[in-house]
């Protein structure tokens, strides 16, 4: 099932992020909503800057959303603990680790008929 490109599934969807957030000048909030999707699990470098900016624009769209601790980082340590400590704090994040994330199982028949 395989897109031609590596990684990617004929059932995956790809956004392209131009910016910072991954809902800035995307179709992302348009897709999120078609696919009644209402938990995200978020994860990328530049902790500090794109995954927090898309954190606080989910959060602006009554989403819930997890960052894996363990699957976000930035230029230094220190910058990405001071990230962590932001997404819990100020944000009221879970920064659970990736393998204790359990994910739901979603048919994806089912995902692309909604």
């Amino acid at each position: 099932m395989s897109s031609g490109s590596p990684g990617v599934l004929t059932n995956d969807y790809l956004v392209l992020k131009p910016k910072h957030s991954a809902f800035h000048a995307t179709p992302l909030a348009l897709l999120l909503d078609h696919l009644q999707v209402h938990k995200l699990y978020l994860a990328g470098v530049s902790s500090d800057q794109c995954v927090m900016a898309a954190v606080i624009e989910a959060r602006m769209r009554d989403m819930e959303v997890v960052v894996p601790r363990d699957l976000v980082a930035t230029q230094d340590g220190k910058r990405n603990a001071a990230a962590l400590v932001n997404f819990e704090v100020v944000h009221g994040r879970k920064t659970t680790p990736a393998s204790r994330v359990r994910l739901p199982r979603v048919h994806a028949t089912s995902a692309r008929s909604r």
